[in-house]
């Protein structure tokens, strides 16, 4: 069973290169223990509001492919621009 807690951060964060980070492998390894036998992952919480990805305990198209699409960036080799030497510049906001 899944939530957005566990898996919006690590799509998030895979998708800005940190998928292989050292400090994610334990929640990599809780999301893999929540997905079923058929490879589907179930919602276990209730989202309320306009757009809902399923119902609670049921397996969820759209918690699958989120989860999928993690993985899969997961494993890109890109590299984020903070480790190629990336530096803020300060503005002055007036």
């Amino acid at each position: 069973m899944i939530d957005g807690r566990l898996l919006e951060p690590l799509y998030a964060l895979s998708r800005m290169g940190y998928g292989d980070d050292a400090r994610l492998r334990e929640a990599w390894a809780q999301l893999d223990g929540r997905r079923d036998p058929g490879g589907r992952y179930v919602l276990d919480w209730d989202p309320q509001g306009y757009f809902r990805p399923g119902l609670k305990d049921d397996p969820s198209k759209r918690i699958t492919l989120y989860a999928y699409l993690a993985l899969k960036h997961r494993e890109d080799d890109r590299v984020p621009a903070s480790k190629e030497g990336f530096r803020w510049k300060r503005v002055r906001v007036r």
